[in-house]
């Protein structure tokens, strides 16, 4: 049986997850802002910024990066309806390789590997 989506409390829980949704995406972007700042504030006293990732947050690299990401590309996110935009959909969108119309590489290629057709899943060794 479908459910009707006239319903009233559907249409309140839907209106809710939209608005906190909303916030969700926004306090993103203002992560990545501090994290940018704070990252030039390392810089200029002579700090590594990793260590003081770690430090304060336990958080990697790359973590940190999906946050400063979507800061860096809060422009680019204008064309979008943010509200229906889930954060699961926001952040592998703000990664560079997506943005700047280069190749997605994976750790195969970053060895200097090739991947090549193969069963799903799968890379398949090619001979040069």
């Amino acid at each position: 049986m479908p459910v009707t989506i006239t319903n009233p409390v559907l249409a309140e829980h839907a209106a809710e997850i939209r608005r906190l949704g909303k916030q969700t995406v926004e306090n993103v972007i203002e992560i990545g802002r501090h994290l940018a700042e704070a990252k030039a504030e390392v810089k200029k006293l002579g700090g590594a910024f990793d260590d003081w990732l770690k430090a304060e947050f336990n958080w990697s690299h790359g973590q940190a990066y999906n946050f400063i990401n979507v800061f860096e590309r809060k422009s680019e996110l204008s064309k979008f309806d943010k509200s229906n935009l889930p954060v699961s959909a926001l952040l592998p969108a703000c990664r560079p390789e997506h943005t700047a119309g280069g190749p997605r590489r994976d750790n195969r290629t970053r060895r200097g590997g090739r991947i090549g057709p193969g069963r799903r899943g799968q890379a398949r060794r090619r001979t040069p």
